[in-house]
């Protein structure tokens, strides 16, 4: 089986909802890309977990993808919601 899966946690997103889809989804060999909105490949999660993304979301646009995820958590939602940046991946 092959498909892609994109993850987007941002800043404030419940890291456990984040690390957790990416780890059983790597297990089963998806092709995961963790992506990140805004200019910085660091995510600090909401119980200050760090994270490291692997591509800008605007790099990831230029993919297509099976499966898009958005860990939850307030400040990742809120995040999501003020950006400026309102991506073309998730039509």
């Amino acid at each position: 089986m092959s498909w892609s899966f994109d993850c987007t946690p941002q800043d404030g997103s419940e890291e456990m909802e984040a690390v957790a889809i990416i780890e059983i989804l790597r297990r089963a060999k998806a092709n995961v890309v963790v992506a990140v909105l805004g200019n910085n490949l660091e995510v600090v999660a909401s119980r200050k977990v760090k994270l490291i993304a692997d591509v800008l979301l605007d790099e990831a646009e230029k993919n297509s993808y099976d499966l898009i995820v958005f860990p939850g958590g307030l400040g990742g939602a809120e995040g999501f919601a003020s950006s400026e940046c309102k991506p073309n991946i998730i039509h």
